[in-house]
């Protein structure tokens, strides 16, 4: 998710489709009940901090590139971070006291494990055409359209394609920022590579 921004209503996480539809479809009892506003990540200079300190209250030592890495694997989105850090928690409480990458990835490996039936559950109910994108989104979300992204990827024709994109948006699989494409939850991402 780099350094981007995401339409949300005060909502953090995978679901500004289901917000946007709630409160700017007309036929929608919240139509214009709210005001849109576009947020960015957190900063993670204060996302740092916080989850520094908050792993030293429990004695936990927690370094900036450690904080930093774990941000990332989360996609700097709130849900996820506290999701991750949560496992990292409960993984190291009374056995070790610094979180490391290795440890960050076994417990981002867990929340897959916890989610499997979910996520297998997700993926088998797509379309062909809708995992061949998942699986290609997985790796890149940059000129999705291109001839040779398609080529690359094994996708079928740009009609199709635009169909499956146009869906995994609607069911909030799948998000878009400016002309980039992403699965909204990181760690579909991780059990799509994986799998």
């Amino acid at each position: 998710l780099q350094q981007q921004q995401r339409v949300n209503y005060l909502f953090f996480g995978s679901k500004t489709h289901l917000m946007n539809e709630l409160f700017n479809n007309k036929k929608r009892a919240f139509y214009h009940a709210a005001a849109q506003m576009a947020i960015g990540e957190l900063p993670k200079q204060d996302s740092v901090r916080y989850l520094k300190q908050r792993f030293s209250e429990s004695g936990i030592h927690l370094s900036n590139d450690v904080a930093d890495y774990l941000l990332n694997t989360a996609s700097n989105i709130p849900h996820y971070i506290q999701l991750l850090a949560a496992e990292i928690w409960q993984y190291l409480i009374n056995q070790q006291t610094e979180v490391t990458t290795a440890i960050v990835d076994v417990c981002a490996s867990q929340i897959m494990v916890l989610k499997h039936d979910y996520y297998t559950e997700l993926f088998d109910r797509q379309s062909q055409s809708k995992k061949q994108l998942l699986q290609a989104l997985a790796i890149s979300g940059k000129a999705i359209f291109s001839v040779s992204y398609r080529d690359a990827h094994r996708l079928p024709g740009a009609a199709t394609l635009q169909r499956a994109i146009k869906g995994l948006i609607e069911d909030g699989i799948v998000e878009k920022i400016e002309d980039d494409y992403f699965l909204a939850d990181p760690f579909f991402k991780r059990f799509i590579l994986m799998h």
